[in-house]
């Protein structure tokens, strides 16, 4: 019975793979001063 275990995991994988992606596609349209947060991407418009 370990089956929410991976579910968990894999949702947190993800998660985190999808911030990641955001995050390098955001650097490499030049913006180095991406401070690694959703907050700023919303209120930038950016995306």
């Amino acid at each position: 019975m370990i089956a929410w275990y991976w579910m968990l995991a894999a949702f947190f994988g993800g998660l985190l793979i999808g911030w990641m992606t955001c995050s390098l596609m955001t650097m490499a349209k030049g913006d180095l001063d991406f401070e690694f947060s959703h907050d700023n991407v919303r209120m930038e418009g950016k995306g």
